[in-house]
């Protein structure tokens, strides 16, 4: 048998070591036996058994004969397990609780007494009380897929199940019968709801099937009721007569009941109703399209007063009820309620496995029991690996490790995080469960290997390096995945948090494909040529490097930093995309001709266009446009810009403020018009010598045509407006041109 802090990855001798050391919200889980313990009290935990129904028992006070074994009472007096707190219990049989009179002779399988219970798939039975929950107003108590029976200490006073004064009972797919001298079900809660639930009393001495004896909102819908032939009480349920008044709010409705009279007409005298209604003030139930057995429409219900209540409302086609005679009923349903839980468990260790599973088989990891000796062949079915505690699992160590579909591990942080290595080609699917330990900053680290797995990951932050075909899906948390050049057109990716990162290693070239959906930023690790996809709002990072080359594939998206020497490049559609954090040198390059207005955050060394087209800089100075091979127009948005038209016939226009340089050659300025020159701007010609160089100018209505000559070089352009000859000045640039200015 196994006893594991699912959590932390830990195993422990005894259960109760296991519940001593735990952290709130921990989940103990155990492997199929018998456990005999004076169990500490559960508080904010999870008990789960797996791979069949863990037995939990007082401790033995002889070893148990088959069907016969003999138990001490709890060393707590009161039950098997005490429960405070946010509590689960799951696929457990709890049996063997009984204590003294003087104790109170109602030793019971579960006590409950604060916080929340859920029970699922479990078996109580066998003790002088099943669920004995004290009162905690607001409380709820939810009970799913469990079988209760043959609890009581038949004094009357012990019962299958008895909440106390709590919020909410529910009760639902379970089965609960042969409750011995007592009610199955008997509750005090201020809401009591019980569906598509078994409530039969077999032949034991029971009570009622349901008491509710404060009134209360009690609801049985889609259930099926047996009064057994040896039943204490004729009635099947019971509401009010323990408070007067009953709790306000109080109804009782019965809907899609199928209800059964076993009981002899010759004993009850024909007084056998299927609600003894006690209520005062008097609530009348609602009965509807249900179907009695050995029950007639006069013998629906009797009132506080023990007299009957005429059943023509219940016998109506309105209600939709059903009276048939007793020998018609079905015949009863006496399976299990219990769901799942039956897989082989088979745990891992440290020293060389050789494992061939049963088929659909859980098989356990802790830290250092996957090992180079180990052969592990999961067998027929579905498989699963599940990795507990914290550390290194590398799937890929094993010399076999094969027929494996599922992979359950766990976020966690610092000692308890994991790291996982899958194995190539293993093809499985990789389900990591959220942090259950209120850590600040939980994750998993996951490398993953060439093959088809799918990795489904928690709430947590979590690294994932996908091997190519893989698919991985973010959970809720700030996700990164680690992808290269070769990776990044293989993998899938879908991200679903509100921070996933896409972090590009190793250089070359990396296109994102419509395979990489829902994330919120990109970071070049190294030197790389980056074309991103249309995902909108995508924010990228260059490399502290440098010389990237980084294509956008939408308006929304924005490069927010980089290394020197960067180039981005954006169709123009795109080019209002913003650009900004980077080091010198950097450019936008347009590839496409239209309009084109920059962000009002871009923040480059240079804009270049590849093809002809009307740019609109931003505000930002010392920022240099160049034109293309067409007749594009180039336009600033501040002072301190330069303008660079190209080989086509330009229109530069400078900003209103003026101190903006228009630059080109001789051959780029020729036929070039400049517009809003301002006497602080300059025009620089960078190829044409100062030495011997003359300007001329001639009126062309509201232009100027600016003529200017040095040797066997010479350039002519327009200016919008009128400019006198004499005004201008012509000195040697910082290079080997001529730069103009005007007076």
């Amino acid at each position: 048998m196994t006893i594991l802090n699912a959590t932390s990855g830990t195993s422990y001798a005894t259960v109760s070591d296991a519940i001593n050391a735990a952290s709130p919200g921990d989940v103990i889980q155990l492997t199929p036996g018998t456990y005999s313990e004076d169990f500490p009290v559960i508080s904010n935990l999870t008990i789960e058994g797996v791979g069949g129904l863990a037995r939990l028992t007082p401790t033995l006070t002889i070893d148990p004969q088959p069907g016969d074994p003999v138990y001490q009472p709890p060393a707590n007096a009161k039950a098997v397990l005490v429960t405070q707190g946010a509590v689960t219990l799951d696929h457990l049989e709890i049996t063997g609780a009984a204590v003294s009179d003087a104790d109170g002779a109602n030793g019971a399988g579960i006590r409950y007494e604060s916080g929340s219970l859920t029970i699922t798939n479990s078996h109580v039975f066998g003790n002088q009380e099943g669920l004995l929950a004290g009162a905690n107003p607001g409380a709820n108590i939810s009970i799913d897929h469990s079988e209760f029976d043959n609890n009581g200490a038949e004094n009357g006073l012990t019962h299958n199940i008895y909440a106390g004064e709590i919020g909410t009972l529910t009760i639902t797919n379970s089965y609960i019968h042969d409750a011995l001298g007592g009610h199955e079900i008997k509750s005090r809660a201020a809401n009591t709801i019980i569906t598509g639930t078994r409530i039969q009393d077999g032949l034991a001495d029971s009570s009622y099937l349901v008491d509710l004896p404060e009134g209360g909102v009690g609801v049985l819908a889609n259930d099926v009721l047996a009064n057994g032939p040896n039943a204490q009480n004729y009635a099947g349920v019971h509401f009010g007569g323990e408070a007067f008044p009953v709790l306000d709010p109080s109804s009782l409705t019965l809907e899609g009941i199928t209800y059964v009279n076993l009981i002899d007409p010759m004993v009850t005298g024909g007084w056998n109703p299927v609600v003894l209604d006690q209520s005062d003030p008097y609530t009348v139930p609602t009965i509807t399209g249900s179907t009695f057995y050995g029950v007639t429409s006069d013998q629906m219900l009797t009132d506080a007063g023990g007299s009957e209540i005429p059943g023509d409302a219940y016998a109506t086609p309105a209600a939709g009820n059903s009276f048939q005679a007793a020998d018609a009923a079905p015949v009863f349903d006496t399976s299990s309620p219990i769901a799942g839980g039956s897989q082989p468990v088979i745990l891992l260790t440290t020293a060389k496995d050789t494992i061939t599973g049963p088929g659909n088989d859980i098989l356990i990891a802790l830290p250092n029991t996957l090992t180079r000796g180990d052969s592990i062949d999961g067998g027929s079915g579905t498989n699963r690996l599940a990795l507990y505690g914290g550390g290194t699992f590398d799937l890929a160590t094993p010399a076999k490790l094969a027929h494996v579909q599922v992979v359950s591990a766990q976020e966690g942080e610092g000692g308890t995080a994991q790291t996982v290595i899958l194995r190539a080609h293993l093809n499985a699917t990789v389900n990591v469960s959220a942090d259950t330990r209120a850590d600040a900053s939980p994750g998993i680290t996951i490398m993953g290997a060439a093959g088809s797995d799918t990795i489904n990951l928690g709430a947590g932050a979590n690294t994932v390096t996908p091997g190519s075909g893989e698919t991985v899906n973010g959970g809720s948390g700030s996700d990164t995945y680690i992808v290269t050049a070769a990776t990044i057109g293989a993998v899938t990716i879908n991200g679903g948090g509100s921070s996933d990162a896409l972090v590009v290693n190793g250089g070359g070239v990396a296109v994102m494909g419509s395979k990489l959906h829902g994330l919120d930023t990109v970071q070049l690790a190294t030197t790389t040529r980056l074309t991103a996809n249309t995902t909108a709002g995508l924010r990228i990072s260059g490399s502290s490097a440098g010389s990237d080359v980084i294509t956008l594939g939408a308006s929304s998206q924005s490069v927010i930093s980089g290394g020197a020497n960067e180039t981005i490049k954006a169709k123009a559609v795109n080019a209002g995309a913003a650009v900004s954090g980077l080091g010198a040198n950097s450019q936008l390059e347009v590839s496409t001709g239209g309009l084109i207005r920059l962000n009002a955050a871009t923040a480059v060394s240079t804009v270049k266009l590849d093809v002809h087209g009307n740019l609109l800089l931003n505000s930002m100075s010392f920022m240099t446009a160049i034109g293309s091979s067409g007749s594009d127009t180039l336009q600033a948005g501040a002072t301190g810009q330069t303008l660079t038209g190209g080989a086509g016939a330009d229109k530069l226009v400078g900003y209103a403020g003026g101190h903006d340089t228009f630059k080109d050659t001789a051959a780029g300025l020729y036929d070039d018009t400049i517009k809003g020159f301002l006497p602080t701007d300059q025009i620089d010609i960078t190829d044409l010598s100062r030495t011997g160089a003359t300007l001329t100018t001639t009126a062309m209505g509201s232009y100027t045509s600016v003529h200017v000559v040095s040797g066997s070089s010479s350039t002519t352009f327009l200016m919008a407006g009128s400019f006198n000859q004499s005004r201008f000045t012509l000195a040697p640039d910082a290079g080997s041109g001529t730069m103009m200015t005007y007076a």
